[in-house]
């Protein structure tokens, strides 16, 4: 075995001990030598390393056992931190986390379209990056989300230089879905085929296929939106069924400007206006989700939309589906889910793992499915 050979091994076996640590934590030595099918003196090596590197940390069982002290391992969160930021045509959502991927802080901003939109991320980022505490690793990494359609992926390139310029870290630049459903599959739906669907402005979609993310042709995101439903009127999804085609169609109809709030009122008081929206809503996006389940074969669909909120839609949207309403579910963090998956992959690159799905100890607050 050559020297080269000899190193491959030694990172995969230390990838596989941080994964199996951050999902079965609190955890020993000796489970992760059952888990990963490594012998106990290589995890304990590899393990020991990770200890004075500030990656892991250890503590004594509260569990009373005869003979020696059970020691159990976790990852020391404070040891580093990531930023995430979630871009929207008018506002710019920011969030702190640990190495756990835990919340630290959170902030919102109004975007300046007087300015660059380096010129409105790069002054909030170094806000908030100087409000944590000194750390082993300090900034890790740093993820934008995109909610916008990009014309070319040059957008996203100029952008995340000129981010990673000024912080000398990496800058991952996606589009929302595609950080959207890491996070869901890092919380909430621990699945290894899952596709999460957002449908707010435009409809795109993210893809983890055999547990790994999608990433490649990033505006390829925003396709699903694109697909033409009505071929003799050349009508998209985005404008059949998209949030802000439905309120529109309804205030067409009513004649004046209609809120998520005031549609809602409308339905509940059987309007035929709001019904036949709603109905529309649920046709077309029957359509697409059927077209993903073929395409894509996921165990799980995972939908982000205002109008799924309501239960009485989202189960006419799930119950349209048939034999196959078990794979469509909610989405569980929501407008939040971005920042969580601009979190976990920050965490992912620096940590050089491939999958980040974290135990249960360290989101005691996160509901999961």
């Amino acid at each position: 075995m050559v020297a080269g050979n000899k190193f491959l091994i030694r990172d995969i076996n230390t990838s596989n001990i941080i994964e199996t640590i951050i999902k079965e934590a609190p955890i020993s030595r000796a489970d992760i030598s059952k888990k990963t099918n490594l012998t106990k003196a290589t995890v304990s090596t590899i393990v020991q390393n990770l200890i004075d590197a500030n990656i892991v940390d250890e503590t004594i069982s509260s569990e009373k056992t005869v003979g020696r002290k059970s020691f159990l391992l976790e990852l020391l969160p404070q040891s580093g931190h990531c930023i995430s930021l979630d871009v929207d045509l008018d506002i710019i959502k920011i969030m702190v986390s640990d190495l756990s991927g835990q919340k630290i802080l959170f902030g919102k901003k109004k975007v300046n379209n007087s300015s660059s939109l380096a010129s409105n991320i790069i002054p909030l980022i170094q806000e908030y990056n100087s409000k944590t505490e000194p750390s082993s690793f300090g900034l890790m990494g740093i993820s934008v989300a995109m909610r916008f359609p990009c014309r070319e992926n040059k957008e996203f390139q100029i952008l995340k230089e000129e981010v990673a310029s000024e912080f000398s870290v990496n800058v991952y630049v996606y589009d929302h879905s595609i950080f959207s459903v890491l996070g869901e599959n890092a919380y909430s739906a621990k699945s290894d085929n899952i596709v999460f669907v957002n449908n707010l402005n435009f409809i795109s979609m993210g893809f983890i296929n055999k547990g790994k993310l999608m990433t490649s042709q990033n505006c390829g995101a925003y396709l699903l939106g694109r697909t033409v439903i009505e071929s003799s009127a050349s009508k998209t999804l985005d404008s059949l069924a998209s949030l802000s085609s439905i309120l529109e169609y309804t205030a067409i109809k009513k004649g004046h400007t209609v809120t998520l709030a005031m549609f809602f009122d409308f339905l509940k008081s059987n309007d035929p206006v709001a019904e036949k929206a709603a109905s529309l809503f649920i046709k077309y996006m029957n359509i697409a989700l059927n077209n993903i389940m073929i395409f894509y074969s996921p165990d799980v669909i995972v939908i982000n939309c205002p109008l799924t909120s309501s239960d009485e839609i989202f189960l006419r949207l799930k119950n349209s589906l048939g034999k196959n309403k078990s794979v469509l579910y909610r989405s569980v963090l929501n407008e939040d889910a971005a920042l969580y998956g601009g979190s976990a992959y920050c965490i992912m690159k620096f940590l050089k793992i491939d999958t980040f799905k974290p135990a249960k100890c360290y989101f005691k607050n996160l509901t999961f499915i």
